[in-house]
């Protein structure tokens, strides 16, 4: 018995040694990959995670994402703002979330098999399930947003924290059903709430949590007895009771009861801009391509754009509803029968409870939603090729075998449409054409490689596919100041602050038409409100710093131009001179020496000529060349 364990446990291991060989391998490509959408604002911009003494505060508890913003921040304790180190995490965590898809779906089939008659032959084959499970988990291509696109580390480790504190709760039901209940069940319980915390803390739709356990006591564990239902009474009475403290904790209640009905409502909403309903109307076709796009990965999208419903009866919508009903209702009506299956299909539907349901958020459809709601359509798979194996179980393995490297394969192919945005926006503009997003951005990556012409089309079609959306209008703003057409850029840069008022690089942008006019006052009052809006732009901060030192005003320039090379430290180098300049205005020619030998490090070669020339440097021109010749 004790070398069949060992035997076991050895085949587990290499297993899961041999698959992780294989995600590494299908991702590797990725680690370079640059940040995308949300990452520059999360990660590359944000100043919070600079500090690690910032997680320190006990209120850090209550802000969004903390323990991932936290894991940000020891990425940049450890390497800055290499993409390397953070995109390794992330595939740390997609691989530890594989190895707990394996323990779990082991336990499932477990109890199922204890719990109802089975054949024998599905028997012998079942220790093949978390194999099975597993490997979809690991290797399926919709898995892929989620690894690569840097800010859903929240998924990832949401799941992560959120599968822990699911298979907790199982050995401590498991231990309590083989009346063990001594400390290390209480330990179990213990563990499973603190995991749940942990889940919820990195990102919200782990609140679908105690769904999920009522559900694995309902499936698994219950059989309805008068004593079994007492439990779960318990249990949501439990539940209801730490959810009420988080609230309240939160400072959800307190005045009158329109105040805290206001309060959850806010809290329990992205987006104003969308309603309830909308939102719900919406989700019926998006759950049902997000089922399309499990079981054919063809079409994946970093934003798909999908658009809001505005009425029930209109198109696919009806069709849809009508599908996931009879889903679910034939999930209950054979869950004693399919056991497996319902649990998978329940599973799949609580998981995306929270981001497909009434909670507006403002875009409809992402792949990474996907990635909490998987571990039940691949629980699903292993039961339907184990029953597939009990008469082919050579050609079940090969097949299975077959799918897994096709969808490593694809994933590989996937990673090198991510090494850059220009790949990444022009892959989805080309599968969703009405996607104002996605032109747009796709639109900036052009102009940024220096096609004007092309980056110009780009953003007439996202006005074109959304005439609404702020961002078109002030790129193509940007593409009029470059060619000397100031008033076409003001009246473009204006119309995008219509828009969106609280739009800081439109408002930065129109702050540069003004001060390349000459109207200096006009161009810093903009550039305030850009810094006002969103304090973590280092171009602004520059402008701004700039703007400030043309007035002669060298404490306030200093204090914005520090901001830019703090927020952004590979910042352009005339920034690090700048910062020289006003030292040496200072006379503190060695500070001054050495800033300017940071501008000569980052390629400012003409920094030699420009202090000979520069009045600022008048005072300890020097002085400040001899303290920089110390740095060679």
């Amino acid at each position: 018995m004790v070398s069949f364990k060992i035997h076991q446990f050895f085949r587990q291991s290499v297993f899961l040694l041999l698959l992780m060989t294989v995600v590494i391998a299908a991702y590797i490509d990725a680690m370079d990959a640059p940040f995308v959408l949300d990452d520059p604002r999360v990660v590359e911009r944000s100043l919070k995670i600079r500090d690690i003494s910032n997680f320190l505060d006990a209120r850090e508890i209550f802000s969004a994402r903390p323990l991932v913003n936290l894991s940000f921040a020891l990425n940049y304790q450890i390497a800055g703002l290499d993409v390397g180190i953070y995109h390794a995490t992330n595939l740390l965590f997609h691989l530890l979330n594989t190895f707990l898809v394996f323990f779990l779906t082991r336990q499932i089939f477990s109890l199922s098999l204890k719990t109802e008659k089975t054949d024998k032959t599905f028997a012998s084959v079942a220790r093949l399930a978390p194999f099975f499970a597993a490997s979809l988990f690991a290797l399926h291509p919709i898995q892929s947003q989620a690894v690569i696109y840097i800010s859903q580390r929240a998924a990832l480790m949401a799941c992560f924290f959120y599968l822990l504190s699911t298979i907790f709760y199982i050995q401590a039901r498991m231990l309590q059903k083989e009346n063990l209940q001594n400390i290390k069940s209480f330990l179990f319980f213990v563990l499973c709430i603190l995991f749940a915390m942990m889940a919820f803390l990195s990102k919200k739709n782990a609140a679908s949590l105690p769904l999920m356990i009522l559900m694995i006591e309902l499936m698994i564990f219950t059989d309805f007895r008068s004593r079994e239902i007492k439990k779960i009474a318990i249990l949501l009475i439990i539940i209801s009771f730490l959810v009420l403290c988080f609230a309240w904790l939160a400072g959800t209640f307190g005045g009158n009861l329109t105040g805290v009905l206001q309060r959850i409502d806010r809290l329990t909403r992205e987006t104003t801009e969308v309603s309830r309903w909308q939102y719900l109307m919406t989700q019926f076709t998006v759950i049902l391509l997000y089922m399309r796009l499990i079981a054919f990965p063809n079409g994946l999208n970093i934003d798909h754009g999908y658009p809001m419903k505005n009425e029930f009866f209109h198109g696919f919508t009806p069709y849809a509803c009508l599908i996931l009903l009879i889903l679910l209702i034939l999930s209950v009506i054979y869950a004693r029968k399919f056991k497996i299956i319902s649990f998978g299909i329940f599973w799949f539907f609580i998981a995306l409870s929270v981001e497909s349901s009434i909670l507006p958020i403002r875009d409809a459809m992402f792949e990474h939603r996907v990635y909490l709601a998987l571990p039940g359509i691949c629980m699903i798979f292993a039961f339907l090729m184990l029953k597939f194996a009990q008469s082919q179980k050579v050609l079940a393995l090969f097949i299975s075998i077959g799918v897994f490297l096709i969808f490593a394969i694809s994933i590989f192919i996937r990673t090198q449409i991510w090494q850059s945005e220009f790949l990444l926006w022009q892959d989805a503009a080309k599968k969703a054409p009405h996607n104002a997003r996605a032109w747009n951005n796709y639109g900036d990556a052009l102009f940024l490689n220096g096609n004007q012409q092309a980056a110009f089309a780009a953003f007439k079609n996202a006005i074109a596919a959304s005439p609404s959306y702020a961002w078109p209008y002030c790129n193509l703003g940007k593409i009029y100041v470059q060619r000397g057409s100031f008033k076409k850029a003001e009246a473009l840069f204006l119309q995008s602050i219509e828009r969106l008022p609280r739009f800081a690089e439109a408002h930065n942008n129109l702050a540069v038409v003004y001060m390349k006019q000459n109207q200096i006052e006009k161009g810093i009052r903009y550039f305030e409100k850009a810094v006002q809006i969103d304090n973590e732009q280092p171009d602004t901060h520059y402008n701004l710093g700039k703007a400030y030192l043309d007035l002669n005003q060298p404490d306030k320039a200093m204090d914005h131009l520090m901001l830019a090379v703090t927020i952004k430290p590979d910042i352009y180098p005339n920034v690090d001179y700048l910062i020289g300049a006003i030292w040496a205005m200072k006379s503190k020619p060695k500070n001054a020496a050495r800033w300017i030998y940071r501008a000569q490090q980052k390629g400012f070669d003409k920094a030699m000529e420009f202090i000979e020339k520069d009045p600022r440097f008048a005072s300890c021109r020097s002085d400040v060349l001899l303290n920089l010749s110390k740095f060679y």
